[in-house]
Parts: C-alpha cells; sequence; structure tokens
C-alpha cells in the first residue's frame, strides 16, 4: 500500500547556499570542460559543422529543449526549412508544401529526384509526451493509409521517433533531417530510401557514464542517485491522474537533470528574466518553499520525507561541490554555488504547486507544526483549534502520547479515518508506537477498522485495502504491539482485499515479514518470537468460523435492541468478516451501519443485499435504507470504498421499497418527499380535482462501468387520473444532422411505469435530455430547477 500526492500538489525546495548565482558564472572556467560532445558516425561533410556548433552551445547556458528547431540557422552552410503548418520557403523552387496536407513536403534533390517528406505523430500521453518521425518516399503519401499507420507497398525510409525532427537545406542542395534521440543529435541526408543512411551522430552526453572507472564520477553519482531517491519520497506513486501522466515525465525530467549535474551544470540554471513563473509555481523556488513547508505537515511519512530530503540534498551538495573541484577546477565557492544551483534547477523539474491550500482552519497549521517537531506541551496546550481540526491531527501525535492524551481530552475522534480509511490506531501500529495504542485503545478505538478503497485514485495508489490495525501491526509492529490489540478484540480472520490476487489475514503478514531471513524484514519481531506469534494470530477452522458469525448476529441484534447501535454495527462488521456471505448478518448491516452514523457503509452494506440476498423483504429493506442515508448525506453525491452513491434521484429508493414490499411507513415516506414541499416540484393544478405533484430528478443511472445522466419525471397524483405524457413538454438546442446547425428540439419524456399508493399513485416517466429552464405541462408552466 503507498500513498501518493498528486504532483501539482507536491514541490521541492533546493536549500540556499552562500554565493550568488550571477557572481558564480562570472568565475566558471570551462577551457577543459572532462567531456565534451563527440562524433560517433561521421559521414558526411556536415558533421564537422554541426559538431563545431553543438560544442560551442555546450559551453553556454543554453538549453537543448528548442535546439535545432527553433527559427534560428545554427550550423554553418546549412539553412532551415520552415516545418509543419508554417509557411513554405519563398522562392525555393526546391521546397514545396502539398495542399491539403500540411505534415508533408515535396523535396527536389540535386538530381531532379523528387522526394515526399512526412511528419508521422507517434503515439504519447495525452499530448504531453508525442513523438514524430520524418518519413521519406519516392511517392506521395496517402492520408487514409495513415490514419491505419498502413504503410502497404510503398518504399519508406524513417527517422527514429525523436520529439521533434527539423528540416536543413544546405548549399549543395542537399536536404538534411536533424533532431535529437536519447541524448544524441542525429542528421540524415534526405535521399531515396534505398540510399537512406545516417550522415551524423553527436553524443550530447557521456556514454557509460555508470561504468566509469573514475572514482569522482562514481562518488557523484552515488549522491545524485540518493538525491534521486529522497526526491521520490516526496512525488511518491502516480495514480490514475489522466493520460499525461504528468508525475512519471517529471520524475523523469528530475532524474536527467540530476545526471546532467555531473556534465553540464552550467546549464541547469532558471533566466532571470522570469520565464520560469507558473501558475503551479514550477521553477519558482519561493512559492515552491512555502508550499512544500505546509505540505511537510501533512503527517508522519510527509514530515520523515521532507526531513530525509532536506539531509541529501545538503550531502549531494557537497559531494557534487567537491566533484566540480576536481573535474573543472573552480574554486570552493563557485563550486559550491553550481552545485547548489544545479540540483535546485533539476529537482525542481519535477514539482509544481497548484491552487495548494491544504489546512484552512485557524491554529491547523500551528499545532500540527508544533506536534511534529515535538515541542513542549505548553506550546501544543496554547494552540486554538477545535475538536474537528484536532481529529484531522490526531495520525501526526502517535509518536507523542502527551499530545495524543491532549487531543483526544478535547474531543478527537479516535476512529476517525483519512481518505482510504486509515485510522490514528493503525499509524499507532505501523509507527510500532506501544503507549499510543494503549491511549488510543482506551479511548475506544476501533481495533477492527479496515481502510477502503479511495475513490480519488489520482493522488492515492493503493494495491491492498480492507488493512487492520493487526495487518500493520504484523507487518510493522513488536510483539507486544500485536499482542495487546488481540487481548482488546483484534481479530485474527480479518482479510485483506487485493487487486489482482487474495487477500491475506494478519498472520500472512506475519510470516512474510517476521524474521532476519525475510527480505522486507520487520526488525520489531525477534526470530524466537515468532512461532507464539503465529499461533496467537491463527485463523479458526471454517466450522469454528461459522459458529464465530452466528453468535456474533445474534449478539448484535440485542446489542441493537438495547439501542447500542455502535456496539452491533462493530459485532455484524465482526461476522461478516467470519463468514462473509452470512444471509442474517448481510442483511441487518445497512439498518445498523445508517444508526450509527456510518453512511457509506450503509449504502455499501445495502448494495451488497441487492446482490446477494434474493428474499423481496431484504431488498426491500435495503432500498429504503439506500434512500434514508441519501437523504441524510444532502444534495450532494458521497463517495466509499471507491465508488460514488446518491448520484441525484432521492425518490427512486423509496419507490423501489414500495415496489418490492409495502408497508405503511414507506407509504407515508413517499407522501411526505412530495407533499414537503422539497426542491424540483411543481403543482398543477386540475379544474375539480387535487393538484398532480411533478418531481424533476436529474441523475446517473446505469452500471458503474456505464455512467450516463437521465432525466426522471415522478408525478404524484390522484389514482383515479392518468398522466398524459404527451402534455409534458420542454425545449433543448440539438445539433441538426443535415446542416450541423444548433436547433431548438422539443423533449417529451416516456412512461416507465406505475406506482400504486392506495388513493394516490406515482407515475414515473424518462428522457435522456435534462429539463433545461421552463416545462410546459398541458397549458401550465413549470421551473424544476431554480
Amino acid at each position: 500500500m503507498r500513498l501518493t500526492i498528486f504532483i501539482f500538489t507536491i514541490a521541492l525546495i533546493p536549500v540556499t547556499c552562500c554565493a550568488a548565482e550571477k557572481s558564480a558564472a562570472n568565475e566558471l572556467n570551462l577551457k577543459s570542460p572532462w567531456f565534451i560532445p563527440l562524433l560517433t558516425v561521421n559521414k558526411d561533410a556536415i558533421c564537422a559543422s554541426i559538431l563545431s556548433d553543438v560544442r560551442k552551445r555546450f559551453k553556454s547556458s543554453d538549453s537543448w529543449e528548442s535546439y535545432p528547431v527553433g527559427s534560428g540557422d545554427y550550423f554553418a552552410g546549412l539553412v532551415r526549412v520552415p516545418g509543419p503548418f508554417q509557411e513554405a520557403t519563398k522562392g525555393d523552387s526546391t521546397v514545396q508544401s502539398i495542399e491539403g496536407n500540411p505534415r508533408e513536403f515535396l523535396l527536389v534533390a540535386p538530381s531532379g529526384k523528387r522526394l515526399y517528406a512526412y511528419f508521422q505523430n507517434l503515439g504519447g500521453c495525452g499530448g504531453a509526451c508525442e513523438t514524430e518521425q520524418l518519413l521519406i518516399s519516392e511517392r506521395p503519401f496517402s492520408a487514409s493509409r495513415f490514419d491505419r499507420s498502413d504503410l502497404g507497398d510503398l518504399p519508406v525510409a524513417s527517422t527514429p521517433p525523436a520529439s521533434s525532427w527539423t528540416i536543413y537545406k544546405a548549399t549543395s542542395g542537399a536536404h538534411y533531417a536533424i533532431g535529437f534521440v536519447d541524448g544524441h543529435l542525429h542528421a540524415y541526408m534526405i535521399t531515396v530510401p534505398k540510399r537512406w543512411q545516417q550522415s551524423c551522430d553527436v553524443a550530447l552526453v557521456p556514454e557509460g557514464l555508470r561504468e566509469s572507472a573514475d572514482p569522482a564520477i562514481q562518488a557523484a553519482l552515488k549522491a545524485v542517485d540518493a538525491l534521486n531517491v529522497a526526491v521520490r519520497g516526496l512525488t511518491r506513486q502516480e495514480g490514475a491522474c489522466g493520460s499525461m501522466h504528468t508525475a512519471s515525465r517529471w520524475s523523469g525530467y528530475v532524474k536527467d537533470a540530476l545526471e546532467q549535474t555531473l556534465y553540464r551544470p552550467w546549464a541547469l540554471r532558471a533566466p532571470d528574466d522570469g520565464a520560469t513563473q507558473s501558475e503551479n509555481s514550477y521553477g519558482d523556488y519561493s512559492r515552491i518553499l512555502e508550499q512544500l513547508k505546509l505540505w511537510s505537515l501533512g503527517g508522519l511519512s510527509e514530515y520523515e520525507a521532507f526531513t530525509a530530503y532536506e539531509s541529501q540534498f545538503a550531502q549531494t551538495r557537497k559531494e557534487l561541490g567537491r566533484f566540480y573541484s576536481k573535474k573543472y577546477g573552480w574554486s570552493s565557492n563557485t563550486s559550491d554555488a553550481m552545485a547548489n544551483d544545479a540540483l535546485r534547477f533539476a529537482v525542481s523539474r519535477g514539482m509544481g504547486f497548484y491552487m495548494y491550500a491544504p489546512f484552512g482552519a485557524p491554529g491547523e497549521v500551528e499545532l500540527r507544526k508544533a506536534i511534529l517537531e515535538h515541542r513542549p506541551m505548553r506550546d501544543i496546550q496554547a494552540t486554538q483549534a477545535d475538536a474537528p481540526t484536532m481529529t484531522r491531527v490526531l495520525d501526526a501525535a502517535v509518536q507523542y502520547p502527551e499530545a495524543l492524551r491532549h487531543l483526544l481530552a478535547h474531543g478527537a475522534n479516535p476512529n476517525a479515518g483519512n481518505e482510504f480509511g486509515k485510522t490514528p490506531l493503525m499509524y499507532a501500529a505501523q509507527y510500532n508506537q506501544l503507549e499510543a495504542t494503549k491511549i488510543l485503545l482506551a479511548q475506544g478505538a476501533d481495533p477492527n477498522a479496515a481502510t477502503t478503497w479511495p475513490t480519488d485514485t489520482c493522488s492515492y495508489v493503493l494495491s491492498t485495502a480492507r488493512m487492520t490495525p493487526l495487518h500493520y501491526a504484523a507487518r510493522y509492529a513488536s510483539s507486544s504491539v500485536i499482542r495487546l490489540l488481540v487481548a482488546n478484540g483484534a481479530l485474527t480472520f480479518s482479510k485483506t482485499e487485493k487487486e489482482r490476487s487474495d487477500g491475506e489475514y494478519p498472520v500472512d503478514w506475519l510470516r512474510r515479514y517476521a524474521g532476519s531471513a525475510t527480505q522486507e524484514q520487520n526488525a520489531n519481531v525477534a526470530d524466537a518470537d515468532i512461532p507464539k506469534l503465529a499461533e496467537l494470530l491463527r485463523v479458526p477452522s471454517e466450522k469454528e468460523l461459522a459458529t464465530i458469525a452466528t453468535d456474533l448476529t445474534k449478539r448484535a441484534e440485542a446489542d441493537y435492541a438495547a439501542g447500542n447501535a455502535e456496539k452491533s454495527y462493530r459485532e455484524l462488521v465482526a461476522a461478516l468478516s467470519a463468514q462473509p456471505d452470512g444471509e442474517r448478518a448481510l442483511r441487518d448491516l445497512p439498518l445498523v451501519a445508517l444508526r450509527s452514523g456510518r453512511l457509506g457503509p450503509s449504502l455499501e452494506a445495502a448494495d451488497t443485499v441487492l446482490a446477494k440476498v434474493k428474499n423481496p423483504d431484504s431488498q426491500a429493506s435495503a432500498w429504503f435504507n439506500k434512500g434514508l442515508a441519501c437523504e441524510q448525506n444532502g444534495p450532494r453525491s458521497l463517495s466509499y470504498n471507491g465508488r460514488y452513491y446518491c448520484m441525484g434521484d432521492s425518490v427512486r429508493p423509496f419507490l423501489q421499497a414500495w415496489k418490492l414490499g409495502h408497508s405503511e411507513a414507506r407509504k407515508n415516506k413517499l407522501r411526505t418527499l412530495f407533499q414537503g414541499g422539497l426542491a424540483r416540484t411543481c403543482s398543477i393544478d386540475r379544474k375539480g380535482a387535487a393538484a398532480q405533484l411533478y418531481r424533476f430528478e436529474f441523475a446517473t443511472a446505469g452500471t458503474d462501468e456505464d455512467h450516463r445522466q437521465v432525466q426522471r419525471i415522478y408525478v404524484y397524483h390522484p389514482n383515479a387520473q392518468a398522466v398524459d405524457a404527451a402534455s409534458i413538454k420542454w425545449t433543448v438546442r440539438m445539433v441538426d444532422p443535415a446542416d450541423k446547425a444548433s436547433k431548438p428540439t422539443t423533449i417529451v419524456p416516456s412512461i416507465v411505469e406505475r406506482y400504486e399508493l392506495g388513493e394516490f399513485a406515482v407515475t414515473e416517466l424518462k428522457s435522456d435530455f435534462m429539463a433545461q429552464g421552463s416545462v410546459s405541462i398541458g397549458d401550465q408552466t413549470c421551473v424544476p430547477y431554480k
């Protein structure tokens, strides 16, 4: 299980150093750098010109990013040809654009041979890391053929994939394709495919850097690699954040830039013109510093990661400074300043905060800082914070028992979980905090609370859910913490959920991680303690589990009847851990979870009943409890355990409950929904009859894989009346396929079902189009969404 922070909300700040950037630049001596670009392929007269320009630019602070694609003519004897989507070269008969295809050119070789060049886009990551190839053929390219990426029998020569390719024309009339490929500058003379070959290859990075026998290089590499690991400790793992894969791309930028600190550090500098300023603070060191300080207060993991990074940055800067002094002959001050500047720029390549304001409650920042820095208790006690704020900070206090007691004594909830249900007791077990475990259990912490799948799969990456405090203890904690949890009711038969394999019991985690022979050792458990702990964590037999489940369910029902919904809920969860398909416990759980204030578990349990229990009465109760939970949640969706609930339709659950089983309570609930004057309800008068009440719900329908929105209309009316669907109309603007113009279109819903409620009835209608503005119902007007 790993927590990831969305890359836009994280940053890395370099440590300030002792010399100004400009003074360091003025002192640089680049007459004899230890590495300079080299020609590895030299088959054309233009290669010397290309190498000369590359070496000149190598010693400058210019970035390679716009080279050789920019507007300049960089190489002696070569003139850049405008690229795709740009104006063709005027007055040059050897370069012609192809009408209707801006990615294709006609090139005329000195021999008069007509060649066709096509810039083909290759797949990437959502527009952020696409590459292209330059394809050359003696015949025109077919657009339809390229849509299928099928060249058929067309003889084609191609460059390797690169971020971009640029065409240059030599004084001889020959054309060349030049571009970057994996740290090399490639040049190809554009000729017929059968004679196609690489003309020049300039290595821009030192080859075999990691295999070098130079001890100074190896020491510097080790230091920058360690810093890269520390940076990854901050940015963590990327989740499902979209096809651009920003975190992964930025992480690659950091790795490459850190390696560049060894052979071209002077180019790793932010320009002085403010060009690095951005909305998400990318490259803005002062903003990143302030925001990273906030991020580090998020919890123990964040605080430890930032502390480790600060320490490693200082060590890497020192080692890199020594490397510069030795390899370049720079002064100590110049070397230290260069190391600081280069490392700052390198790590900022993968960092940027966007609209970052994690702690909005008064006093929260001060409270977090005081606890994580282990300040005296008088500082913590003096912090003004309310109970919800103290609850959010509780997990950060598990290494500070006095602070933990203070927070709990002032209203902090020991069972509040984070975005994926991880509770303070789990943190105490993970960090092997025996005293904190005792304190939390004494204050009512649930020893069998379990983590859930996060709904936000961008910020949080989990491979395992349903982790309990005992799982964390078996993985990280000592025998004392494990025994304490079991003595306080922690279940040995709670099983995790995994994405691609079967779940595991706490004893499985003990066997995997405890003992000196394990690969990822839990060093807090001695080898001698493992046999007794394994027996303590033994999973009962199936027969024993069935008996346990029955007993727990009976106790849960008795406790609920006695008014103790909290205890009943925990017992039902335990019963279902012992026997996941226990029908009696499944039927009980939706209502008990609701009455104990757990809306998410109640909704999940209701869906489980609907999927697994076929008894109509049980299904009716599940639907009714779903309606009550969504009603209690309010006019918004609710996310729990990787799913969304309450997606807009507050009537349907109660109608489904009534359909499956009539009761006075269900009938009265439906009357209340319509007659209570709730929002999105219109009253339409009928002469000489009771009014019809129209309730509009624009809701999400379909499965988890096929979400779609529909407009539902529920009409509450006297049973003797009928609803005329054709009398209900509204207008939306739709695109006419004939002329592609947007035109007003009249929408009429269709009747789905009629529900009889004695003297009244409910008729359900639906449409795929939302009722926008006003709705005409006969000769009257209704405005459902005000």
